[in-house]
């Protein structure tokens, strides 16, 4: 009976590998801090404006023609993705062992 290779290792199994495994250099570990850092600080500003969006919608009671359904309902999407978008980022960027600012 064969084992798979991740049932012999003493930890659990992970879906995002550490560095070595995968095989980042720092170079290029560098360049992926570089374009995270740059997409929290897009996305930050833009999610800040589609809330303003969904608030005016909610505040002004606009609803689509066919269903008669509340605009910022569909529209609170947005923001709430960009949110977790930056959310994400953060979160990888303050994961035990890693390397950068």
């Amino acid at each position: 009976m064969r084992i798979c290779a991740c049932c012999r290792r003493p930890r659990s199994p992970r879906i995002d590998a550490e560095d070595h495994e995968i095989g980042i250099a720092p170079r290029q570990r560098r360049g992926l801090e570089i374009i995270s850092t740059a997409v929290w600080r897009i996305l930050a500003p833009v999610g800040l404006a589609s809330f303003r969006v969904v608030s005016m919608l909610l505040e002004f009671d606009q609803r689509s023609d066919a269903l008669h359904l509340p605009m910022w309902i569909p529209q609170s999407v947005v923001p709430l993705s960009l949110f977790l978008i930056i959310l994400n980022v953060a979160a990888s960027r303050r994961r035990p062992g890693h390397r950068g600012g």
